[in-house]
């Protein structure tokens, strides 16, 4: 399978943020009819979620304006930061669910 161009892998990195921002969304409404211990448990984790988030737009934002090189570097840290970020959201969905 050949190797995406850096304009599809970003492309592809926003449409998975956007999903996630999404399901963030719907887990706080939960966490906001969740009861009190529950729901500071919940937006904890929100915010946890959302702040890796913003770590990876910032990393997809470096990517844009690297050289070559660079971006496959960036490329490989944010596939590790999205593979533990995707990893702790499922954790923490089937935690509350």
């Amino acid at each position: 399978m050949p190797m995406r161009s850096r304009e599809e892998y970003i492309q592809d990195l926003k449409e998975k943020l956007d999903e996630l921002n999404s399901t963030l969304d719907q887990l706080q409404v939960q966490g906001k009819l969740a009861q009190m211990d529950s729901r500071r448990e919940y937006e904890a984790q929100v915010e946890r979620f959302r702040a890796k988030r913003d770590e990876i737009r910032e990393q997809l934002n470096k990517m844009r304006d690297s050289s070559e090189d660079a971006w496959e570097d960036l490329r490989k840290g944010v596939d590790q930061a999205w593979t533990h970020l995707k990893d702790a959201f499922s954790q923490a969905k089937s935690h509350f669910e």
